[in-house]
């Protein structure tokens, strides 16, 4: 993966396009200079001490859209912070633009289809809590239940498994 890194300096967010995107934005835009800057810019790993230009928090695809309009403008640094951790410390940059998708932990399930949507900033904890209501787990690598899919079962998210045994069906 490429370096999400640039000089100091080398780049600047335009006040303008930040202007821009606040006039539709609904969710958070937090600048170095916000209140809750320094804990909104904290990943799992703490080895890593980012300092985003700009962190935006959306509430929907809306918003995404156009956090997604001003990192293409910008030609700045950009990370995706999603609902777990990035160990390699991928989920944030220095001087650039930061998506963090945690307000957007919304899980549908459909128990007739035996399938469940989620958005980007779930975690295993709120995808599992919703989907074992309606007696479903996931089949990925991770340990589920008392049983174990392993990474060669699966394709593309798949699994052979699907739909047969208890763990999937219990």
């Amino acid at each position: 993966m490429a370096d999400t890194a640039v000089a100091p300096g080398s780049a600047a967010l335009d006040p303008d396009a930040l202007r821009e995107l606040r006039e539709g934005f609904r969710g958070e835009i937090i600048e170095p200079d916000h209140a809750h800057y320094d804990d909104a810019r904290v990943v799992f790993n703490g080895m890593f001490d980012r300092r985003p230009a700009v962190i935006l928090r959306p509430t929907g695809t809306a918003d995404v859209i156009r956090a997604l309009g001003l990192v293409k403008t910008s030609g700045l640094p950009f990370a995706v912070r999603s609902g777990g951790h990035s160990v390699a410390g991928f989920s944030s940059c220095d001087d650039g633009i930061v998506l963090d998708l945690t307000a957007m932990s919304g899980v549908r399930v459909d128990p007739e289809k035996r399938t469940g949507r989620a958005q980007g900033g779930v975690n295993w904890g709120t995808f599992d809590r919703e989907t074992q209501q309606f007696a479903l787990v996931r089949d990925d690598d991770f340990a589920v239940a008392r049983e174990r899919v392993p990474r060669e079962h699966t394709a593309a998210g798949q699994s052979p498994l699907r739909r047969r045994g208890w763990l999937l069906l219990k």
